[in-house]
């Protein structure tokens, strides 16, 4: 192996004690169901292996794992503890425990599986995955005891340096999408013996951690690896990555416009929350139609946005009235879109849009800058230039130039 696969490795292992991988599957063909019901008679030769990650053809699915529960991890006893599986699977997932219903979860879950009553516990959990788009997958799935926070730091928090320090340290400039890889070859590296020496700074804390140890409970290997990767996290301050917060809310897909709603609701009360424990956090929200009908069912809840908004922790983006298609809509809905949300903006916040901000919309007219830039926006943000299926957009950050010369960063 090489330096780089020496540390993925090494993390890989790591995070197997603290949060074991689920592997593999098995997978029984479903049809679409809001509220699926568990069958004790599925017949067995109907299921087949599938592996994690792996897309299966179909509109829905059962996928069936039995986790083995061990005495111990890491030292910590699991008995009378509970179980909780983390996945992802890109639709509406249920959850069964042993035939009981536990959950159900969008996109990405993290539901309770049971309490360990005995040693060498197995746990049958089943998913009930329905994408509705043609194939069903579950993308990533672990599963952990409900521990001590500390237990989590000390292992999964090393595992996830060493992954961050060896992605910085490598020179691979291919870029991937989701459909699409293409190389770029930008590369921000200092000097290669410099950087060199890094890597082999990193392999040797890798190298350092004593993985039968930490599977007894013993974690002082794991603060000797701190020490020697000193020089990397050093390096790595030379470097800054910046974060928002952001949930992107569809108004109206998969589910009915109240659902939109309580959920844009709950998500707003969720982050604000958040703000009043950690005042250095700024959450962005995009949908002035939402926060209309905040303002007249909860004005308890809009007050305590404006508090925010005034603050600087919540802050208003997009300058349409909700994220809208962007190749459909004509003209004047569009002039309507930026007057309305500003409008509101301005009377309830006391402060223009800075930011234009459409996440998910499939594609964008070539006129919309002249819009932007005449509801005094400079700059737009969207994520969705790397749904392209033949090949990448070359720009992460370029001048965006209309018919008429507008011109929106």
């Amino acid at each position: 192996m090489n330096w780089y696969e020496t540390i993925q490795s090494i993390a890989d292992k790591l995070e197997s004690i603290a949060s074991p991988r689920i592997a593999s599957w098995q997978f029984l063909m479903a049809q679409s169901d809001d509220s699926p019901v568990l069958h004790v008679n599925m017949p067995a030769q109907d299921w087949k292996t599938v592996a994690t990650n792996q897309k299966v053809p179909a509109p829905a699915g059962w996928f069936k794992a039995v986790i083995e529960i061990p005495e111990t991890m890491a030292g910590v006893p699991t008995l009378n503890r509970q179980i909780k599986i983390l996945f992802s699977t890109w639709g509406v997932a249920h959850i069964f425990a042993d035939g009981m219903k536990t959950d159900r979860v969008f996109l990405i879950g993290e539901s309770p599986l049971g309490t360990v009553k005995k040693v060498g516990q197995k746990i049958e959990c089943m998913i009930f995955a329905d994408y509705k788009c043609g194939v069903t997958f579950i993308e990533w799935a672990n599963w952990r005891l409900d521990y001590k926070r500390e237990f989590f730091d000390e292992i999964i928090d090393f595992a996830t340096s060493l992954r961050a320090g060896s992605e910085l340290l490598q020179r691979n400039t291919l870029r991937k999408s989701l459909y699409a890889e293409q190389n770029h070859h930008i590369n921000k590296l200092d000097d290669e013996n410099e950087v060199q020496e890094l890597r082999e700074c990193l392999v040797k804390s890798a190298q350092a951690v004593d993985i039968e140890a930490i599977q007894k409970g013993d974690f002082g290997s794991i603060r000797i690896a701190k020490e020697i990767s000193h020089a990397v996290a050093q390096y790595s301050k030379k470097f800054t990555i910046h974060l928002i917060g952001h949930s992107h809310i569809d108004l109206a897909w998969k589910w009915r416009k109240q659902e939109a709603y309580e959920c844009t609701r709950g998500t707003i009360k969720n982050q604000i929350e958040l703000m009043k424990k950690h005042p250095e956090y700024v959450f962005v929200e995009s949908s002035p139609c939402e926060w209309e009908e905040i303002s007249e069912k909860d004005p308890a809840l809009f007050e305590e946005m404006k508090r925010m908004v005034a603050k600087g922790q919540l802050e208003p983006v997009g300058g349409m009235w909700c994220e809208t298609d962007s190749n459909l809509v004509g003209a004047e809905s569009w002039a309507r879109h930026f007057l309305y949300a500003n409008d509101f903006v301005k009377k309830h916040f006391g402060k223009p849009f800075k930011t234009g901000w459409n996440i998910d919309a499939f594609g964008f007219h070539a006129n919309l800058p002249q819009f932007y830039v005449k509801a005094n926006i400079n700059a737009f943000v969207t994520q969705k230039l790397r749904y392209n299926e033949s090949n990448l957009f070359p720009h992460l950050l370029f001048w965006w130039q209309a018919k008429d010369g507008s011109r929106i960063l």
